[in-house]
């Protein structure tokens, strides 16, 4: 069995009207010792593209406008964004940091 590794990880973030909150979270994650693959911000308040794009060179990001509004129909949504490598997926809340040995922790 392959061991799952931060190349195999993807976030998945649902949010609504919250850009602090997700700045803060983006935050955390550029500082993280090991990357995530992939980080999907699912936004239902089409809003936070703009205040994204200070990121978009440090983390492989993709932020979608979700047609349906709520955590569960947002994140049901951005599973169909996720890369083929992706084989475990962190569903965080939008007022969520992690600390840097997040990944790396959680992977061992």
């Amino acid at each position: 069995m392959k061991q799952v590794t931060a190349k195999n990880v993807a976030i998945i973030c649902p949010t609504k009207n919250q850009p602090t909150k997700v700045l803060r979270l983006l935050e955390s994650i550029v500082h993280l010792d090991e990357m995530p693959q992939q980080i999907i911000i699912a936004d239902g308040g089409h809003n936070l593209k703009p205040f994204l794009t200070a990121f978009a060179a440090q983390l492989n990001l993709i932020c979608l406008y979700c047609p349906e509004i709520g955590q569960i129909m947002q994140r049901n949504h951005a599973h169909a964004y996720l890369d083929k490598s992706i084989k475990l997926v962190l569903h965080l809340d939008d007022d969520t940091t992690l600390e840097p040995d997040s990944i790396s922790e959680m992977i061992s």
